[in-house]
């Protein structure tokens, strides 16, 4: 499960797409308090150059952009401002509970620091942007690289060989890039060092995974993926009539799709081990396993991948491979259908 803030922080910015259309722009009420609290909390995370940078003046949100005007004035300031022309506010509890980091920050460690040193949030404010400086030129960097690194158009996944070719800090900087534009919370060094050690490091017959922010990163062959958490695969053996044009699979598995019922009887179920299918006609019957194999499918999607059958005999599996008498008697009907695959499957 995600940590609240985590959770809160998505739901939050989930409802700003919600609102707003593409283009918008929004302003955020930070403050240097703020920063010099997200600078300090970043730095005792280590999460390195890109946790000091801090929050942006200008921030690219998907098809939206943040901005934040107030961000080099003082809370005092803006609260004296508010007390003299008669503005109401609303106090969050939760800024004044040293239960949680950032509280505990502000209300313990800063003022101690600017009773020792007054300028310290300006201080920190002034690292902040001389990070963010070098952290610019560092995305610039780190998108030359993911362009040689993607595997696909949609960005899901990178070279595990070409990433460990990489020098181990342009490695951590291109890392950082590919998952902030997943909208995942700056990493910290101890994070991008386990991707090095349990994913980047592991064997080529090894398919490991890592939780990351709401979300796994999996290693599979040379292509490392970043994915939604999969729901439980659907239990193997169990069929579906498939009586409508649509028909509905289990959470995870996609949805199988056509403009009519099927004019001959259909069920739907999913692997559970040995099954076997000639793929085309000029094939011999193969099993699914090699079949997936040697698409390159892991081992996770196979098991969320619909079967087709006519009675007892697989047909199809899914709208990848398809027997060619069934093939004939789906053309002989002029009926078809879709597979809509889960997002990142392959």
């Amino acid at each position: 499960p995600l940590r609240p803030g985590v959770r809160l922080r998505r739901e939050r910015r989930a409802a700003w797409q919600r609102a707003l259309r593409p283009g918008d722009v929004l302003a955020l009420a930070h403050h240097r308090d703020d920063q010099a609290e997200t600078v300090l909390l970043r730095l005792l995370r280590g999460t390195g150059l890109a946790g000091l940078a801090a929050m942006r003046p200008v921030e690219e949100f998907g098809e939206l952009r943040l901005w934040r005007p107030l961000l080099d004035l003082p809370r005092a300031e803006l609260r004296a401002y508010a007390a003299q022309h008669g503005l109401d506010w609303v106090e969050d509890p939760h800024n004044a509970d040293p239960r949680y980091a950032r509280s505990w920050l502000r209300t313990t460690i800063l003022p101690a620091l600017r009773a020792r040193w007054p300028g310290a949030d300006q201080a920190l404010a002034r690292t902040a942007a001389q990070a963010g400086e070098t952290r610019a030129l560092l995305d610039a960097l780190a998108a030359i690289d993911l362009r040689a690194l993607r595997l696909d158009d949609a960005a899901a996944s990178l070279s595990a060989s070409a990433l460990r070719a990489l020098e181990a800090p342009r490695r951590r900087n291109a890392l950082h890039a590919w998952l902030a534009q997943a909208g995942i919370a700056v990493p910290s060094a101890a994070l991008l060092a386990r991707i090095d050690e349990e994913l980047l490091a592991a064997a080529p017959d090894r398919q490991p995974r890592l939780a990351i922010g709401g979300f796994e990163l999996v290693r599979y062959r040379d292509a490392l993926r970043l994915q939604s958490p999969l729901a439980p695969p659907p239990p193997a053996g169990q069929r579906w009539l498939w009586s409508d044009a649509d028909c509905v699979l289990p959470s995870g598995c996609g949805r199988l799709s056509a403009s009519s019922a099927p004019p001959f009887a259909l069920s739907v179920g999913f692997p559970s081990g040995g099954e076997r299918l000639r793929p085309a006609a000029s094939s011999r019957t193969r099993s699914l396993k090699n079949l997936f194999q040697e698409a390159g499918v892991p081992p996770a999607q196979r098991a969320r991948t619909p079967l087709l059958f006519r009675g007892e005999r697989l047909v199809a599996v899914a709208d990848r491979w398809r027997d060619p008498d069934f093939a004939q008697a789906c053309a002989s009907a002029c009926w078809d259908y879709v597979w809509t695959r889960p997002q990142g499957f392959v």
